[in-house]
């Protein structure tokens, strides 16, 4: 207290900048992972970061746009829990390639005539 009088309480406020990347929910945190087309059809490795590092993560055959990786313990430290970490979840963005050669061109619609085939059969 002022001049040895009672002492009072300290209350502080604390604003946490946004991190470029990661968005926190709780004790998890969140990120997009923007993969390619092939990758997302035929399955691949993408390099993901995590705040202790990057790592190399999976990606099935045929994951679709917006589905959500779990990633256990690659998140935040749990508060008074020691060795214990929320998740990281990563959102897949699947870009669509852009400037295709001609040949690529007709390979997509050579697979969307198979496509229009399968369907009318089913």
């Amino acid at each position: 207290g002022h001049n040895a009088g009672e002492r009072g309480d300290l209350y502080l406020t604390v604003n946490i900048i946004p991190h470029p990347f990661f968005k926190r929910s709780g004790d998890d945190l969140e990120q997009t992972l923007s993969i390619g087309l092939y990758t997302a059809v035929l399955g691949g490795k993408a390099k993901v970061s995590t705040i202790s590092g990057h790592l190399l993560v999976n990606i099935p055959a045929g994951t679709q746009n917006g589905k959500i990786l779990r990633l256990k313990g690659k998140g935040m430290p749990v508060y008074g829990k020691e060795g214990r970490f929320g998740d990281m979840l990563v959102k897949v963005n699947v870009k669509i390639p852009e400037h295709l050669t001609p040949e690529q061109l007709e390979l997509f619609r050579k697979l969307k005539e198979t496509e229009t085939h399968e369907t009318h059969h089913a």
